[in-house]
């Protein structure tokens, strides 16, 4: 009898364990949370909002800053903001495609923030739309060749427009550094020769170091006195400055002036 106590024991015992144990392994179960990343489900969101601005049909004649026209403007924005803005707040498992995403979303409402200045501020409206567009377009044709975004076939048309801005602007992008190079390395200096009593003659001998030709090229010079105020401000330009060629950049000035500084460079390029 004893025995038969001590087996139902035994038996008690272990079944306790294993229900113990059931329960812990449900448990874990349970409390286990697989993290869901947004990477692909962006990817499609953004395709849904792409393909939902493009069908939205622009009306064919309406005046510029007009009702009509930016009643249009803001419903292909908002068809876009809809299918993506809620990606700002997920997470992705790849970091670098959150940036892209993050900064595609940010382009979208600098778009719909250009609208309140259409009609109003014209210049601050293209300004910000301009630099936006350009962004995105860059950003969908990397989404498009590195992160498998698809389109409609009906659509194709408008992503090869995108591929060619994109490149455009890329290329005007780097041209930009190598303009900035070169207005790092403008040294003037005076010619006593060609100075005289009343004013004095500074040039500088530049190269083209980039690989385009500019079409028009032009600086802003501005003199300092020792309080860095400017005491006077000149320009100088060149044309038809091809690669590896130098130009030389030139101003009088009667100023008795402590430093220049070579502010900016307005350019365009040869379509030659």
């Amino acid at each position: 009898m004893k025995k038969m106590v001590t087996i139902l024991m035994i038996i008690n015992i272990m079944l306790v364990i294993g229900l113990c144990g059931c329960s812990s392994n449900e448990k874990k179960a349970e409390g286990t949370t697989e993290i869901q990343y947004a990477d692909d489900d962006f990817i499609k969101a953004l395709r849904k909002g792409l393909e939902a601005r493009w069908s939205i049909e622009e009306p064919e004649e309406y005046d510029y800053g007009s009702e009509e026209h930016k009643k249009y403007y803001t419903s292909i924005v908002d068809a876009e903001i809809e299918a993506i803005e809620s990606f700002s707040n997920k997470k992705f498992k790849d970091s670098k495609l959150q940036e892209k995403a993050l900064k595609y979303i940010n382009m979208i409402k600098q778009q719909k923030e250009a609208l309140d200045y259409l009609g109003v501020d014209s210049e601050k409206y293209e300004k910000l739309w301009g630099e936006a567009y350009d962004e995105r377009t860059k950003l969908i044709v990397e989404f498009y060749q590195n992160y498998g975004l698809i389109v409609s076939d009906k659509y194709e048309d408008t992503i090869k427009q995108m591929t060619t801005n994109a490149q455009i602007v890329e290329k005007n992008e780097e041209t930009e550094k190598q303009v900035q190079d070169i207005m790092a390395n403008i040294k003037f200096e005076k010619n006593k020769e060609k100075s005289d009593g009343y004013s004095s003659y500074y040039a500088a001998i530049v190269e083209n170091t980039t690989d385009v030709t500019f079409e028009y090229f032009g600086i802003d010079i501005n003199l300092f006195d020792k309080e860095d105020v400017i005491l006077e401000s000149t320009q100088d330009s060149v044309e038809n400055w091809k690669p590896g060629t130098k130009a030389r950049f030139e101003f009088f000035t009667s100023e008795k002036f402590n430093k220049y500084a070579v502010e900016q460079a307005e350019w365009s390029i040869s379509e030659e």
